[in-house]
């Protein structure tokens, strides 16, 4: 068996110890460099062999190179990530924003309030609590007081029936 052969079966040989055992990648390095010392010598060893692996690793690299910076920023070869970066701060503050807005208004409990649930407040559909009140579905609520992203109702007091101020 040739020296070239003993090299090649030594990185096939390190390339499976690679793959049952890791070891972050020093057996691949090694089988790298015995792939590596294979060539030298099939290609007759001297400056010329020495030259051609010495381009095909700057090759090689460069590719790697290019395909780290091109691919992350291609969406066809990644429709899963968010390439845009968002601003967790603002978003959370402008929500708190609108949510201050709704202070005093008035809508309407979805569900029942135990003392979390669904009402609707100027259109929109919001999940509010109670201070510990449970509020039955379809009763009125005020907007009382907003904590962060904590709206804060209460039951609002049905007019009376003969309520006759209006005429």
């Amino acid at each position: 068996m040739s020296l070239e052969e003993q090299f090649v079966l030594a990185g096939i040989f390190l390339l499976i110890l690679e793959v049952a055992i890791p070891g972050f990648g020093v057996c691949a390095a090694g089988a790298i460099l015995c792939f590596t010392v294979a060539a030298y010598f099939f290609m007759g060893g001297g400056i010329g062999s020495l030259l051609i692996i010495a381009l095909v690793y700057v090759v090689v690299i460069a590719a790697l190179v290019w395909l780290c910076h091109t691919l992350p920023s291609d969406c066809r070869w990644n429709p899963i990530v968010l390439l845009e970066r968002q601003n967790a701060v603002k978003s959370i503050e402008k929500e708190e924003a609108s949510y201050r807005r709704l202070l005093g208004k008035q809508g309407e409990a979805l569900s029942m309030l135990r003392p979390a649930g669904t009402a609707v407040v100027e259109g929109r559909r919001l999940d509010v609590l109670t201070e510990g009140d449970y509020i039955a579905s379809h009763s009125r609520i005020e907007v009382i007081r907003v904590e962060g992203s904590k709206i804060i109702v209460k039951q609002v007091a049905a007019a009376p029936a003969g309520d006759s101020s209006a005429s």
